[in-house]
């Protein structure tokens, strides 16, 4: 199973975003040293919530998710996809066999069936009202990122390169 969740940058909370990296920063930095954790919260508030920008000569204010392009965006994103791991998908009675993510882009083995599968996506998809994952299922080959996991008869795993069709 491939999951990739729907233009995660622009749809992140900025309230959750904010909790995940403050709760990070406590986690792996001691909160003494400057700047401090809580000052780095605060300047990352201003990020998420006070980016202007310009379309058709009226300004905006974003309302919500990080703006792409922002230095602070790919950290944001990945320390919010680990939160959101930490609160919804290690939650989930039952676990994947294998769970391995690159920022937004997941692959998983399942062991428990179809029906069971599709109840965790939903669970997932239920979650967060902006965070929605696109999944790609196959009991013997999907694409992940730069590879193709093909799985043979045997229970073997091979990864050829994998190139997107442009």
């Amino acid at each position: 199973v491939t999951m990739d969740v729907t233009g995660l940058y622009t749809n992140i909370p900025n309230d959750d975003a904010l909790e995940s990296v403050a709760i990070a920063l406590r986690r792996e930095r001691a909160g003494n040293i400057h700047p401090r954790n809580s000052s780095i919260v605060e300047l990352l508030s201003m990020v998420l919530k006070m980016n202007n920008f310009e379309c058709a000569g009226r300004h905006y204010i974003q309302k919500g998710g990080t703006a792409m392009g922002t230095k602070a965006a790919p950290s944001t994103a990945n320390t919010y996809m680990g939160w959101f791991e930490e609160k919804y998908a290690y939650k989930y009675p039952k676990q994947p066999l294998c769970w391995g993510r690159y920022i937004d882009n997941i692959f998983q083995i399942w062991p428990f069936g179809l029906e069971e599968l599709e109840m965790f996506i939903k669970f997932l998809n239920n979650s967060v009202p902006t965070i929605k994952f696109e999944v790609e299922i196959s009991e013997t080959s999907v694409h992940f990122l730069d590879v193709t996991v093909n799985l043979s008869e045997d229970g073997t795993l091979s990864t050829p390169v994998y190139m997107k069709p442009t």
